[in-house]
Formats: structure tokens, C-alpha cells, sequence
């Protein structure tokens, strides 16, 4: 079960039995419906029997339950002198059972309960449904039926849903007693034993029916009956229920008008009609939906979805937080507006049709706060500031508008703060407002609207409307969407011309800020770049103060890094081993989108996916390795190092006693290699290795002589960097050439 939270106000109540308890009010909302069971029709086999007295063919027994919180008590229906009435009413008259019937159903005997049309008789209650058992929902019912075994009371009109033969709504227990305490009427003449049928009703305003100690329901579900009412008319109620909670702090909810200062809380529900031909009209709130946040202050619509389909809806009430706010009755849509105040508000709808049938729609929870609309933003972005026109042409006035929790619902344009129209459509964030233009000086502002009524008034532009013509402008240089880097020097070149006479100035601004005023040609400025979007534009103005302008809009891009990590320039790095090259890149304003490794000035490998890195097979030498990182915008940064790599055996070759000497280098055709000093196994071979590492050529040098050169054909290689590498067993050589 749910439980909501409510202002405690604390009060007395002036029937005496209840002066022990706290009563408060918008606290807990202990009451969370009412139950209303169609229990039985009764037929003409019931009708024709005469020992229960006189019963209307047709009549339907109405069962009203409390539903109520966990921990809650059922304390009272009551009525209240000058405020609040009980009525019960039919639009004919109540069924009294004559033979075993009571005013009260704890007062029934248990073991006459299923006599006749006993258990169909009219009754008020605090839970009970005879001395010895306890209502509950037929489908509840856990012990199956106790009445029906005269032959009567076992019709199974669908309208009563479960019929009494099968679950009856008898479970065994001890009810708590019904008190009644009522100024000038007794319920025994209302609802006893010899009263006979009555009607139409009763109204009550000072007294109750009460449990003095408290009644709780026999589920888990905490609903218990106050009253059972049997009629062949149109019946209908008007109820104040009280309960308390597991601390003894006593809730009242009333049908109609509550004192907010007693802490009483509006529950619509305690008003209905009901017949058995009386269909309810069906209510749902559309507008606002559930969990929306609204400002303080706010004129919010209210409106439903409501039918009735065997009538008309005459009219629709509105409740926030148990408090009435405002009904309509104008159809179809039947909608209120409320200005909103600060906190968390529970909005019912309450339909009523024209037959008196009301249906409470499901409450929607919304939170309305303090300051809580973000205002619109706007801004002017044609014509620009100091703009000139000539008279009678069409002018557009330009603004962006955007709003950050809701949406702009209209853009208006004043010309010294007189209105002169208004966009409420745009085209995404852009509205317009084409004027015809009349000779004067003016101060242009616009005006966004958000769907909170909040609005934002742009920065002023003045423009002035002249028969002048105004000078003509463009910027040459740079280019609109041109890319450069920070820091970076650039021109901003114009050309400029006035049919009229000269041109006295070119203003240049970056991002609305001026930068430079240029009083004679060439009109350009010198900008030394700084990060992000830059918006250029360039006023030229003419010796009658006529103007006009230029605009560009270009990226000035922070160039990425890059550092090689590994390998260090000191680490010993042996030839053949696999050197990992990685590298730790960064851009500030965007993204590395490739880095490419180079060794000894020639291309290996161009990485394109994070983390960027190369594997090569490490060749005896001296090599430098570069890398070159590039963003998304083209800009690129190079790191370098150089790394001598050892022969597997850790000794430098070219400074041992062993001779290898290449020749012609560079070369084209062939190249001549001639080794003294070692000598050269049956296994010895010699190697053209490409310098990331690919075997190109692979020879023997079994018949190798000392001294005696032996002729390498490298014709079919492609230009570049090369190795050769002997290999006599154990002892590795490499010596470098360039393939011209």
C-alpha cells in the first residue's frame, strides 16, 4: 500500500468519545478508496418469499468497504453540524429483512444469517457482518457460503459477479461493535427489525457510527465494511470517515468543502450515486502527465479524457492535494488552467453524469518549484550592429533562439521597444521577421517566449535606414570554413568599393570582440590565431556613416602531440630483436586520427586505431625513428629518435677486425660485396633485407673466396633503403645501401 505525505494540523472534535485522540489531517493519506461491492440481485423467487418482509423484485445489495493503509484503523462515519452531512438515500426505499433482520449487522446471529433473505438485509457496520463472522470481499471469501440453503438467495446475475452460493463474504471472527451516537435520530428506526422498508434516507449532522476501539480489516489488504444497503432504486451517499493510525493520531476525510485549518482532506470518492442501469462515467487525466515539473506561478491547463455512456457528463471537479480547485462543465474538453504553487502537488479529476454517477480518476503526481524554468536564450544575428539601409526595401530581422527545458513558442522583434512583428514557427532555432524599412535610426531587439510564458530579450543592434547607399565589402582571405592552426598568423584581406564616394574604415571583430580598425587600403589585419570556432567579420563604413559587412567563419584547431615512449634512445637493442615503437599521442580539441611510423625517413606503417604502435625486426645500425601524429582536421606533430642496434652478440661489426665493404653505394644495377677476416661456413648466406624488415633477396655464399667480390643483382629492387645481412653461423654482418 502507498502512503503520502500531508501537513499535520492539530484539532478537537466534538463528540465526546473522541476527545482522547489527536486528530490531524495531510499527514498520511490513511484512506486510499473506497469499496463498492455489488453483492446480490435479488429475483422473483426472492421477491415471492413474504417471511423476510417485503422485498422488491430486482433490488440490488450494495456493500461499502473503507480501504484503507497498513497500520490504519476505521474510526467513524460521521456528520458534522455546519459542515458536513451523512446522507444515505434511495430513490425508493431501503430493504428490511422483517423476521431476522438488525440495524446493525455485528447484531445479527450468526446462526441466523442464512435464513430467508436475512443476509441481504440493510445495515450499517464497522466490519461485522453478523455476531460471528466478518465481511470481506466474495473473492476473498476463504470458507465458501453459509446462505442460499432455502432455496433463496441463489440467483447468479453477472451483475453481482460471484453469486452467494459459491462465496457468500462470511468469514468466521469476532467483529467489534457499532456504536451509534446521532442527535434526534435512532437507527433502529432507520434500520431495524421492525422498521419495514424505509426511504428515501437519512442526513446526518451531528453523529456517527462508530468502532470505539478500532476496527482493521480481516486481509492484508485492510478494508472493512461500513454498511450494507438493499434497494430496488437509485442509490446514493455522502460520507466523512475518520480514522487513526498505529500511534493514535486520528485522519478525517470529507465528501465536500474541508477546513484546511482542522486538517481535513478532501476525498471525492465519498460522494456517489449508484443503480443497477446507472453506468459511471469514465475520467483519465491527459494534461499535465505524471512526474512534470512546473515553476511557481505557472498558468497550467488542466484538461481530461471523460465519457458516459449512457448519458451525459454534466460537469468535472478538480482536486490537488485534497483541496477542490475548480470544476467545468463546459464539454468536450472540460479544462481548467491553475497557477501553480511551489511543492508536490497530487492532481485528481472527479466526473459526475446525469444521473448523479461520479468516478474519481487516478491521481497524477507532478512538482512544481521555485524558479525552476530555464529562461530562453536569444540572440540577433541579422542585420548586424551599425547596419545601413535604404528606404522601402524588405529587411529581414534574424534570430536563434533555443530553450534549454522546454521549447521557444514565439519570437517577436521590436524597433525602439515598439513591436513590429513576430515568428512562431522558425526553422529549427532560427526565426524571422521580414520589415520594410523606413528612414530612421533604430534600436532593434527580439523577444523569446518559452512554453512557460518565461521570455528573454536579446542584445540591442542599432541600424539606420538612410538614402545613402552603403559601401560594399567582402573578406577575400581567409576562406569560409578555412582550417589553421593555433597560434598560426593569418591576414584577414578585404575588398572594398562605395559607388558614392570612399570608404573611411574597415572595423575587423573575432567573435564579436573588435580587434583592429583600418583607416586606409589595402583594409586587412594581421590575427595571430587562439583556439576554437572564429567568426570574422569586417565593417566597412563610408564618409556618411553608412555601412555594411562581411562575415567568415573558420577553425582555429590546436595541432595534436606525440612522444615516443619506447624504445629510449639509451636502451641496447640487439640486431633481430623485435623493437615495439609506442607512443603516447594527445589533441586537445579533437582526436588523433592516425599515426604514421617511419624508419630512416621511409614509411612502414600507417595506424589508424588506438593504441598506435609498430613491431619491427630490428636491423645492426644506426636508424632514426620518426613518427608523425594527425588529427581530424588534417594538423600533424612529428617525434624522433635515433637507435643504434648491436649485432647479436652485443659487438658493433663496424669496428671489429672483420672487413665488409659494399660498393658502388648508392647502386643501381648490382652491388659488389667483398668480406675479409672471417671465415665463411657451408652454411653462410647473404641476405637484402627491406628496411621494415622483409627478406628480399636470399643467396648462398658457399663458394665464397676471401677477398673475392661477389656481384649482387638488385636491379628488380624498388628505390630506397636496403641491408644486407651475411650470416656465418654464429656471426651476423650488415652493412647498408641505397637502390637508386
Amino acid at each position: 500500500m502507498k502512503k503520502k505525505l500531508h501537513t499535520r494540523v492539530v484539532l478537537s472534535f466534538a463528540i465526546s468519545f473522541f476527545m482522547c485522540i489527536t486528530l490531524i489531517g495531510q499527514q498520511v493519506e490513511g484512506l486510499e478508496g473506497l469499496i463498492i461491492e455489488k453483492y446480490y440481485v435479488a429475483n422473483a423467487n426472492d421477491a415471492a418469499n413474504t417471511e423476510g418482509g417485503n422485498l422488491a423484485n430486482n433490488s440490488v445489495t450494495y456493500r461499502v468497504f473503507a480501504d484503507m493503509a497498513p497500520n490504519f484503523k476505521f474510526l467513524a462515519v460521521y456528520g458534522t453540524t455546519g459542515a458536513h452531512t451523512l446522507k444515505l438515500s434511495t430513490s425508493t426505499s431501503f430493504f428490511n429483512n422483517s423476521d431476522r433482520g438488525k440495524e446493525m449487522g455485528d447484531k445479527i446471529s450468526s446462526s441466523k444469517v442464512g435464513n430467508n433473505t436475512t443476509a441481504i438485509d440493510s445495515w450499517i457496520s464497522v466490519g461485522g457482518s453478523s455476531s460471528g463472522h466478518i465481511a470481506v470481499l466474495k473473492e476473498d471469501d476463504t470458507d465458501g457460503s453459509i446462505i442460499g440453503l432455502n432455496g433463496l438467495l441463489t440467483n447468479n446475475d453477472t451483475y453481482a459477479g460471484i453469486p452467494l452460493t459459491s462465496a457468500d463474504g462470511f468469514i468466521a471472527g469476532t467483529p467489534q461493535q457499532t456504536t451509534w451516537l446521532a442527535s434526534g435520530i435512532q437507527i433502529i428506526d432507520v434500520f431495524g427489525e421492525t422498521a419495514g422498508n424505509y426511504g428515501p434516507g437519512i442526513e446526518i449532522t451531528d453523529g456517527s457510527w462508530s468502532s470505539l476501539g478500532g476496527s482493521v480489516g480481516a486481509t492484508d489488504d485492510n478494508y472493512v465494511l461500513i454498511g450494507q444497503f438493499t434497494t430496488d432504486g437509485i442509490f446514493s451517499f455522502e460520507l466523512n470517515i475518520l480514522l487513526k493510525d498505529a500511534n493514535n493520531i486520528a485522519y478525517r476525510y470529507v465528501a465536500r468543502d474541508p477546513n484546511e485549518g482542522l486538517g481535513e482532506v478532501l476525498f471525492p470518492a465519498l460522494i456517489n450515486t449508484i443503480g443497477k442501469d446507472i453506468k459511471a462515467p469514465e475520467v483519465s487525466i491527459v494534461d499535465p502527465i505524471g512526474g512534470a515539473i512546473f515553476p511557481k506561478d505557472y498558468s497550467m491547463p488542466i484538461s481530461v479524457n471523460v465519457s458516459d455512456l449512457d448519458g451525459t457528463v454534466d460537469s468535472v471537479e478538480y482536486i490537488i492535494n485534497g483541496k477542490k480547485i475548480g470544476s467545468s462543465n463546459h464539454a468536450p474538453q472540460y479544462s481548467i488552467t491553475w497557477e501553480a504553487i511551489s511543492g508536490e502537488q497530487k492532481i485528481t479529476a472527479v466526473a459526475t453524469d446525469n444521473d448523479g454517477a461520479r468516478t474519481v480518476s487516478s491521481p497524477v503526481h507532478i512538482n512544481i518549484v521555485e524558479n525552476t524554468n530555464v529562461l530562453p536564450a536569444v540572440s540577433l544575428t541579422s542585420p548586424l550592429e551599425g547596419s545601413y539601409f535604404v528606404p522601402d526595401v524588405s529587411v529581414s530581422f534574424k534570430a536563434n533562439a533555443n530553450d534549454f527545458d522546454g521549447e521557444i513558442t514565439m519570437v517577436e522583434f521590436y524597433l525602439n521597444d515598439v513591436f513590429v512583428g513576430a515568428d512562431n514557427e522558425g526553422t529549427e532555432t532560427e526565426y524571422q521577421y521580414d520589415w520594410i524599412s523606413v528612414t530612421g535610426e533604430y534600436t532593434l531587439t527580439a523577444k523569446a517566449i518559452d512554453n512557460y510564458n518565461g521570455f528573454k530579450i536579446s542584445e540591442p543592434v542599432s541600424i539606420f535606414v538612410t538614402s545613402n547607399d552603403p559601401p560594399q565589402i567582402s573578406i577575400t582571405s581567409p576562406a569560409e570554413e578555412t582550417i589553421v592552426d593555433v597560434g598560426e598568423v593569418i591576414t584577414i584581406s578585404t575588398e572594398v568599393s562605395d559607388a558614392e564616394g570612399p570608404v573611411t574604415q574597415v572595423e575587423f571583430f573575432v567573435n564579436g570582440e573588435s580587434h583592429f580598425i583600418d583607416n586606409g587600403s589595402p583594409f586587412e589585419y594581421t590575427w595571430t590565431t587562439v583556439a576554437g570556432e572564429a567568426k570574422i567579420i569586417a565593417i566597412a563604413q563610408d564618409a556618411d556613416g553608412a555601412n555594411s559587412s562581411d562575415t567568415v567563419n573558420i577553425m582555429v584547431n590546436i595541432p595534436p602531440g606525440i612522444v615516443i615512449v619506447t624504445p629510449q634512445v639509451s636502451e641496447m637493442i640487439n640486431a633481430g630483436n623485435i623493437v615495439n615503437i609506442t607512443v603516447d599521442e594527445r589533441d586537445d580539441d579533437g582526436k588523433v586520427s592516425s599515426v604514421v611510423f617511419y624508419i630512416d625517413d621511409q614509411e612502414v606503417m600507417n595506424d589508424t586505431q588506438s593504441p598506435f604502435e609498430y613491431s619491427w625486426t630490428s636491423i645492426q645500425g644506426i636508424h632514426e625513428i620518426k613518427v608523425k601524429a594527425i588529427d581530424n582536421r588534417n594538423s600533424s606533430d612529428l617525434d624522433s629518435i635515433s637507435v643504434n642496434v648491436m649485432g647479436p652478440d652485443g659487438i658493433d661489426i663496424s669496428h671489429s677486425k672483420v672487413q665488409l665493404n659494399i660498393y658502388p653505394n648508392p647502386a643501381n644495377e648490382s652491388l659488389m660485396i667483398q668480406m675479409s677476416g672471417i671465415n665463411l661456413p657451408r652454411s653462410a648466406k647473404i641476405e637484402v633485407i627491406s628496411i621494415s624488415g622483409m627478406i628480399i633477396l636470399n643467396n648462398s655464399l658457399q663458394h665464397y673466396t676471401d677477398n673475392n667480390p661477389v656481384s649482387l643483382d638488385i636491379s628488380r629492387l624498388n628505390k630506397g633503403f636496403y641491408f644486407i645481412r651475411i650470416t656465418a653461423g654464429e656471426r651476423i654482418l650488415y652493412r647498408e645501401f641505397i637502390k637508386e
